[in-house]
């Protein structure tokens, strides 16, 4: 008699869907954010697909995911349009996948997390930024009515998330006023790209004794405040220069400024992080600051955390954790915010020896290994969503005691 054999089905692998507005091949702290989280899944054997508003096009990502873009060139340059397209596709697309992942805008989150429930998907709101606790700190009525609406819109997309995973224990504190599936997971840093062996820049000129913000030029950073300060030194006959790379919200102000500047600021688009890791490498001092926002008071900004990856010395204008925690270490120049303490903090930096410089730039590099790996922060993640649904209550107090 013949002996029959059992026949099994292989193991189908989970699909992730992940609606991101800056993704691959764009470049920035988000879409660096989401890249490493991706290639953590892609580990774990998932299947992963992305969507995002930052390209046109449809192109295989970094660690083999299939990026979509949503937008199209005969779209409105419209930044709202584009998200609001992103918004509907991600819904759509949301219902064919197991776990969805969404970060802000807020209206995209919620549509992705609407769709993810109404799939029976695990849906992940990853909350790295308040377009809420923005809106609200802009001078204007306008602006603090729609940070009202933000605000509903994050409390929405918390209530109907399976998790939040909040990047700062203010922005978790507040997720946990919506919702007890809240994960803390704070900001980290690519530290494979970011690192002080390496080539350097090879690009145009750039100015003498530079000084290099690289990454959102947004309203929550007012990065003007170093142009500011740069203008400062330049009336008291001081050679300084300042590179800016990347985009936002008060870009074209700085990029006036550049054009203005006889050379002495130099504006670039985007650039890949290998590139920005070639920049830090030349320069004599890292520039971040934040508007003293509510809400962004814990916020640790990934430039200065790339930054200090590279070696290069951290000048933060800003109050917050992260001015305390490189205070307290010895760790570079930070100052309040505003265009004194931009400008005392640059001339610090320029008054430092070699040896000093050489000092600093060790020490910075080795706070990055032990403090700011982004990659803990992917695996952090990566574990929530694997988490079965009953376990992750009960370990955030909801279970039965």
């Amino acid at each position: 008699m013949m002996k029959g054999f059992l026949m099994t089905e292989p193991t189908r692998r989970q699909s992730c869907l992940v609606v991101a507005h800056n993704y691959h091949p764009a470049v920035g702290a988000a879409a660096i954010r989401l890249q490493l989280l991706t290639s953590r899944l892609v580990d774990d054997q998932m299947a992963v697909t992305v969507l995002t508003s930052s390209t046109d096009q449809e192109l295989t990502g970094p660690s083999g995911e299939t990026v979509i873009g949503t937008s199209r060139g005969w779209m409105p340059s419209s930044r709202v349009f584009r998200t609001l397209v992103l918004a509907a596709r991600g819904a759509a697309a949301a219902r064919r996948h197991d776990v969805v992942i969404s970060d802000p805008p807020p209206y995209v989150a919620l549509a992705a997390m609407l769709g993810a429930r109404a799939a029976g998907a695990t849906g992940v709101f990853y909350y790295c930024d308040s377009w809420a606790s923005v809106a609200a700190s802009r001078p204007s009525r306008a602006w603090h009515a729609a940070g009202k609406v933000f605000g509903l819109l994050e409390a929405a997309a918390a209530l109907t998330a399976r998790v939040t995973a909040a990047s700062t224990p203010a922005l978790a504190q507040r997720a946990r006023s919506w919702s007890s599936r809240v994960e803390l997971v704070r900001n980290g840093t690519d530290l494979s790209t970011y690192h002080p062996q390496g080539p350097a820049w090879e690009g145009q000129e750039l100015p003498k004794d530079y000084f290099l913000y690289a990454g959102t030029m947004g309203l929550v950073h007012g990065a003007e405040v170093f142009v500011n300060a740069a203008e400062q030194l330049w009336a008291e006959g001081k050679d300084v220069g300042l590179v800016f790379v990347g985009s936002g919200a008060e870009s074209e102000v700085i990029r006036e400024a550049a054009q203005r500047s006889q050379g002495r600021i130099l504006f670039l688009d985007p650039l890949p992080p290998e590139q920005i890791a070639r920049l830090y490498r030349g320069c004599a001092g890292a520039l971040s600051s934040m508007r003293p926002v509510p809400g962004y008071e814990d916020a640790r900004p990934v430039k200065t955390l790339a930054a200090m990856a590279c070696g290069a010395i951290p000048v933060y204008v800003s109050g917050g954790e992260l001015a305390g925690e490189l205070a307290d270490a010895g760790l570079g120049f930070v100052a309040p915010y505003s265009v004194a303490g931009a400008r005392q903090t640059m001339e610090a930096v320029l008054r430092l020896s070699d040896a000093e410089r050489e000092r600093l730039s060790a020490e910075c590099r080795r706070h990055a290994e032990e403090h700011f790996d982004q990659r803990l922060a992917a695996s952090q993640v990566a574990r929530a969503i694997a988490e079965p649904p009953a376990r992750h209550a009960r370990r955030a107090g909801l279970g039965r005691r």
